[in-house]
């Protein structure tokens, strides 16, 4: 997999690197519809545009080496290599490995969830179109073998590293309250509990997309017959959770 092109080189979108832009993201070439590498949490300004750009190529490089090769074999030397970078101009920009990873899942997380929330911020969107889009993002993702293989290297890290773990179960819970919303803007009079445990069985459904992905041959991208029946099913049980009523056969 090829997250930075043939040439290893990450441009950013035109306009991106505005400060009326409240994100700054590249557009990587291995996913369908292309993974948006988010920076929103690192300065924007004209002068930290092209430290940007080369952090979110380090850091594409990072996820090169993690999809291809695994955590276990992921080092700085190597990828140095991969961004073609010297080891001492990578160092300069995350002195230790452990940094380099904790920045790599971070903005790894951002890149999905800032998507989902700007579809929730599209004025032209309904909350059920918002919710459409989420779902069918989460499906494309979760059903992508290469983005489904990062994942589960970035899980087994957790279990193994107590900081990333704990970074982890921090995103998680942005994701959870994000999920949530999107729920809430439907408007059908859900509780703030309910909307919540919505998004908690939405986002362990969406893990097991995941492991289906990639152990159990599951399709890429998943037939729009299936697609459709995965967003109905959540809205029936939203719906279900406001009424109490039974789930229509």
């Amino acid at each position: 997999m090829n997250l930075t092109g043939p040439m290893h080189h990450i441009a950013l979108e035109a306009g991106s690197a505005r400060e009326s832009d409240p994100l700054q993201v590249v557009r990587p070439s291995f996913s369908r519809r292309g993974l948006h590498l988010s920076a929103r949490h690192l300065p924007i300004s004209k002068s930290s545009e092209l430290r940007n750009a080369k952090i979110l190529h380090i850091i594409s490089s990072a996820l090169n080496v993690l999809s291809r090769e695994g955590h276990a074999r992921l080092s700085m030397r190597s990828v140095a290599t991969e961004a073609q970078l010297s080891l001492s101009t990578l160092q300069h920009y995350f002195e230790s490995k452990e940094k380099l990873l904790m920045e790599t899942v971070r903005v790894f997380a951002y890149s999905f969830m800032d998507r989902y929330k700007a579809f929730s911020l599209q004025k032209e969107l309904t909350a059920r179109e918002a919710l459409d889009h989420v779902l069918q993002e989460i499906i494309d993702e979760a059903t992508h073998k290469e983005i489904a293989g990062i994942l589960i290297e970035i899980w087994a890290l957790g279990v193994h590293d107590q900081a990333i773990g704990e970074l982890l179960t921090e995103l998680y819970g942005e994701y959870r309250r994000l999920l949530a919303k999107l729920f809430m803007d439907l408007d059908i009079g859900l509780s703030p509990k309910a909307a919540d445990d919505l998004a908690s069985l939405l986002a362990m459904q969406s893990e097991g997309l995941v492991m289906m992905a990639f152990y159990g041959g599951i399709l890429h991208p998943l037939p729009e017959s299936l697609s459709y029946q995965f967003k109905t099913m959540w809205t029936i049980l939203a719906r279900q959770m406001v009424t109490d009523a039974p789930i229509p056969g």
